[in-house]
């Protein structure tokens, strides 16, 4: 399984989604975040990840999904839950925060 993918709490969210995800292929990632034309199965595990990121409240999930989907479909809502998050662990907004 991708690194990556690991990095992504994703314990927290349940045996069921820890199932679901690792029996996907992490090259249906790579695939639909390039920008190719992908399946709909492949399309799902960015959505599936997105998912399960976008309830997280912990920062560094939604960097994973940004650094595993750099043109991913959700990039723009995880910037922005992303600045969300990091006020509330003492981070600046704006010029100092690579990600606003």
């Amino acid at each position: 399984m991708n690194t990556k993918l690991r990095s992504i709490g994703l314990a927290a969210f349940g045996a069921a989604a820890l199932t679901i995800v690792g029996v996907q292929d992490t090259r249906h990632a790579d695939i639909c975040a390039t920008g190719h034309i992908a399946t709909t199965h492949e399309c799902n595990f960015e959505t599936l990840v997105w998912q399960l990121v976008e309830r997280s409240a912990d920062e560094s999930d939604v960097e994973a999904y940004i650094d595993m989907f750099p043109n991913g479909r959700y990039l723009k809502p995880a910037k922005e839950r992303l600045t969300e998050l990091l006020p509330t662990y003492g981070v600046v907004r704006g010029r100092d925060n690579p990600h606003s």
